[in-house]
């Protein structure tokens, strides 16, 4: 995970002008932190609404996968030479 949480941030910081990088990098911090409280608040409910809690995470497992199809097409991130 940390492996990707430097590429995450080093990308970012590449494609930020350089006079708004601490505010990007401030605002990811703060959502990674909002995540990080947020994620075990939440997945404790999965417990009690199991099918209704299945079908929202599949639905945002397939949300992020097509985001991230798109920002590699949108970066042109070629991961054979990466």
């Amino acid at each position: 995970m940390t492996i990707l949480y430097v590429v995450g941030r080093s990308l970012i910081s590449k494609h930020t002008n350089p006079n708004n990088q601490g505010l990007v990098q401030a605002i990811l911090t703060a959502l990674g932190r909002v995540a990080l409280l947020s994620g075990p608040l939440i997945g404790s409910s999965l417990f009690t609404h199991q099918k209704i809690w299945a079908t929202i995470l599949a639905g945002s497992q397939i949300l992020g996968l097509i985001l991230v199809i798109l920002v590699f097409n949108k970066l042109k991130v070629n991961p054979s030479k990466a």
